[in-house]
């Protein structure tokens, strides 16, 4: 059916092919169902709005939640707290706007964004409270840096008493303000004072004790002050005249009261050193009332007593010079007194002389030490005893090194000739009286070698010096002291190698000595890499070897160098190499490497055909007869048939030699000749043929009194035999001839060599010139100095004599020094020539008769002191006089 169209039917647009509205009227069936589809249409196209307007929301919460926790993370990275209430909101509200802007329906846009309103207050908000935190942590920083700025101005040691007041009241009066303000808690104020003001006191005192420990008294009873300045010492010490213990003793007192002094190497407890304390405490407050009196005594107050109790445990009484201070009784005059006593040994003891002053001004400990807990209190003692102790040792320790320093520069000067006087030691404040004594000792002691060396000088000029025995400490430093003056006179005049080492060869030759300097310069040659410096070493060793083979082994490094002039010879002499080549052959032999290859080299089939060859007796024998040693008498010429006493002694000899060789052929690098003469020369030092045996046969043993006694005066070791026949005669009541005792080696003698002492020999004899040998019951032991008595004395004689020789050298020179100051006085005078003249021969005139009198008053017919000519001479050497 029809209808009409309505006013809404109306208002559609119209066709747009005619312009005329169209109908909306069910016309027709096809009319409605184009209706109902329309409808379905509307229904789908609301659910795809749905489900868009969902994804745009999604997209905005999370676009919102990631920008606002950056937001937050932003401001927890701004310092600037003070705006966070305006900048917070502003951000915020973008972050609402961009994340908004991704919702694409209008009125869902609007919707969401007013529904977010409560998360952006909440946002807000914790980042207002962020920054109020963090305003308020800032605040408590700058806070706590003040009152850290202040702490360490009152803590600092080197602040003044006003600066540390005013840093404590400023600490103070900012923890008040901080807690008045809010900025504290009441429990944070507590924290605070107690980290700021009440560990200020006990970091002041740590670091105040560790640079004074004065600062603060360990107590005021006697045995704790001590303590603190002695400190213990489980182990004996030496200290200045004696060894000491404990708490500085030099006695230690044990639990049965007995007192001991203290020895080295006894180790006491703590409590045997309190017990030490204890009884010397009354030992020497007993000492102090018998100075002042009983009564002055007890009216002290204890800190009085127990400082003048360390006083005098230190000094051993109190010093006279605080006596009357003492006596006055007035603390303040003794204190000054005792603190007047700083200076005493160098100031060694200044700190503990300070101490006790302080002590006895009742001074004990400062207004902080009394604020500190029992812990901290025990702290701040403990560490300025350490630190005391501390302080003692490095002043002990620099006063010790710079005494030594000067000590050891005096020495020099004695040694060089710069110290001239022994006032230069004597007025030496700094040197205690033990160093001084040294000093002086070797002061004299070197001018009298010097002395004796000039002496011995002028008589090797002379021809009259005597032999030295280097065995004698004194007669080889006497050698070394010549020798020393005359090498230096040929190195100030620039002598060559060659003439240096000519000078030892001849002082060697006239004196029996090689000297220390001579010695070392071989050792240093042989022992070089350098051709040139090895050859000069070897052909030095090679003259002082054929001079006295054995001369070379006067000390450890002697067998080195002999075994280079071993070499040597060797080399140029049996092998007629040049010497150069002989040096480079030297040096291969000291070649670590080579010798590195030992046990290989001894593998070798030529090693063992060359040892097996040559360890037979009858090799050993004819080899070390030709060893480049000579055996002492030669006895192996007269008749030596065997090695030893018997077959065992034979085998053992034999073992022995084979180990040498088997070293020399090592060192010498399969040269067999010369393994042979490096053999020969060590088994000779060892070995040898005696006349002492029972025998007769001339064995070869070891050890025989040929090798480890010196030869008698007559060149022979019959000496030996005729001490050994006169003490046997004794102890028998019989007499017994010297050839009818033999003395045998045995395990002894090289213990008795080992032990420094004289070598002990089995004693065989026969009585009444039977046949039959006994062994006496002991060992026996020769006396060489006995025998070589007389000859020392004539060789001591022969000495002062070169000494008193060298008194007159001295004299001589003071009497060329007169001459000298004669004519320098007389030229810075204005003098002429000819005046001159004449004021040096009256100073030689005026020396002449000096001379006359000391010959007069000595009665001695010294022909150097008669000789008229000796001043004349000096005149014309110096120019002064002409010729006759």
């Amino acid at each position: 059916m029809a209808k009409l169209p309505t006013k809404e039917n109306l208002s559609r647009p119209g066709s747009f092919r005619t312009g005329t509205t169209i109908s909306s009227a069910d016309t027709s069936a096809i009319g409605r169902g184009i209706e109902s589809l329309g409808a379905s249409l509307g229904v789908v196209a609301e659910d795809i709005q749905r489900k868009q307007n969902a994804i745009d929301i999604s997209r905005a919460e999370a676009i919102y939640t990631e920008q606002s926790l950056a937001l937050q993370n932003e401001f927890e990275r701004d310092g600037d707290y003070s705006t966070f209430d305006k900048r917070a909101p502003e951000k915020s509200s973008k972050i609402v706007e961009t994340a908004a802007d991704v919702i694409r329906d209008p009125q869902m846009r609007e919707r969401w964004r007013l529904s977010q309103q409560p998360k952006v207050a909440r946002l807000n908000d914790s980042i207002f409270d962020m920054g109020n935190a963090l305003q308020e942590q800032a605040g408590l920083v700058a806070f706590n840096d003040a009152l850290e700025t202040n702490r360490r101005i009152y803590v600092d040691p080197d602040t003044n008493e006003q600066q540390k007041n005013q840093a404590l009241a400023d600490m103070e009066a900012s923890i008040e303000v901080g807690l008045g303000s809010g900025l504290l808690t009441p429990a944070q104020a507590q924290r605070t004072r107690q980290e700021f003001i009440n560990n200020s006191q006990f970091s002041r005192g740590l670091l105040a004790v560790k640079q004074n420990p004065d600062v603060v008294a360990a107590g005021n009873d006697s045995a704790s002050i001590l303590r603190s300045f002695e400190g213990f010492r489980p182990k004996p010490y030496w200290d200045v005249n004696a060894y000491r213990v404990g708490y500085g003793s030099d006695t230690v007192t044990r639990p049965d009261g007995t007192v001991e002094k203290v020895r080295p190497g006894m180790v006491i407890t703590r409590a045997d050193a309190e017990r030490d304390l204890q009884r010397r405490i009354g030992e020497f407050q007993s000492v102090v009332i018998g100075q002042i009196g009983q009564d002055k005594w007890n009216s002290f107050s204890p800190n009085i007593q127990a400082a003048l109790t360390s006083v005098s445990y230190n000094y051993g009484s109190l010093p006279d010079r605080i006596i009357d201070e003492v006596e006055s009784g007035d603390p303040q005059s003794i204190a000054s007194a005792v603190a007047g006593l700083a200076g005493d040994n160098e100031g060694v003891n200044r700190n503990r002389r300070m101490r006790e002053a302080r002590i006895i001004q009742g001074d004990i400990n400062p207004a902080w030490y009394e604020s500190l807990s029992p812990e901290q209190r025990q702290q701040i003692d403990a560490t300025a005893q350490k630190t005391f102790a501390d302080r003692q040792a490095a002043d002990v320790a620099a006063i010790r090194a710079e005494q030594t320093r000067r000590s050891e520069a005096l020495g020099l000067g004695i040694l060089t000739g710069e110290v001239v006087a022994e006032s230069q030691i004597l007025n030496d404040e700094f040197l205690d009286d033990g160093k001084k004594a040294t000093l002086l000792r070797s002061f004299r002691s070197e001018n009298q070698d010097q002395l004796a060396a000039m002496g011995y000088i002028e008589g090797l000029h002379a021809g009259s010096a005597p032999r030295l025995n280097p065995l004698d400490s004194d007669q080889k430093k006497l050698g070394n002291n010549a020798y020393e003056r005359l090498e230096g006179q040929l190195v100030s005049e620039e002598a060559s190698r060659e003439q240096i080492d000519a000078l030892s060869a001849s002082f060697f030759d006239n004196s029996g000595i090689v000297p220390d300097r001579t010695q070392n310069r071989l050792l240093n040659d042989v022992s070089s890499g350098n051709p040139q410096q090895v050859l000069q070493g070897a052909q030095l060793a090679s003259r002082l070897f054929q001079i006295d083979p054995f001369a070379l082994r006067q000390n450890a490094q002697g067998d080195k160098i002999a075994a280079t002039a071993t070499a040597y010879d060797f080399y140029t002499q049996d092998m007629g190499l040049p010497v150069e080549a002989a040096a480079q052959k030297i040096i291969a032999l000291n070649d670590p490497e080579k010798q590195a290859k030992r046990e290989q080299f001894l593998k070798s089939d030529d090693a063992k055909e060359f040892l097996k060859k040559n360890s037979k007796p009858g090799s050993i024998l004819k080899n070390i007869g030709q060893g480049g040693v000579p055996v002492v008498g030669n006895l192996i010429g007269m008749g030596a048939a065997q090695l030893g006493f018997n077959p065992l002694q034979e085998a053992a000899i034999t073992g022995e030699y084979k180990e040498l060789l088997k070293e020399a052929y090592v060192e010498a690098q399969g040269d067999g000749d010369l393994a042979k003469k490096f053999a020969a020369d060590r088994f000779n030092r060892l070995y040898g043929p005696t006349e002492m045996d029972a025998s007769g046969d001339m064995s070869i043993v070891r050890l025989p009194p040929e090798k480890t006694y010196p030869v008698g005066a007559d060149g022979t070791h019959q000496y030996i035999r005729q001490q050994a026949a006169d003490a046997l005669s004794e102890e028998l009541g019989a007499v017994i001839e010297p050839g009818d005792v033999f003395l045998q080696p045995y395990d002894g003698t090289e213990k008795s060599l080992e032990l420094g002492q004289a070598p002990l020999y089995k004693v065989l004899y026969r009585a009444n010139s039977s046949d039959v040998v006994q062994e006496f019951n002991f060992p026996f032991s020769a006396d060489p100095r006995a025998e070589i008595d007389a000859v020392q004395e004539e060789q001591a004689d022969q000495i002062e004599t070169s000494r008193e020789r060298s008194d007159d050298v001295r004299t001589g020179i003071e009497e060329e020094n007169r001459i000298k100051d004669a004519v320098a006085k007389a030229k810075e005078g204005g003098a002429n020539p000819g005046e001159v003249r004449e004021m040096a021969l009256e100073e030689i005139r005026k020396i002449n008769e000096d001379r006359q009198k000391r010959n007069e008053q000595q009665q001695t017919d010294d022909p150097l002191l008669n000789e008229s000519n000796f001043m004349s001479q000096m005149g014309r050497d110096m120019g002064i006089m002409g010729g006759n």
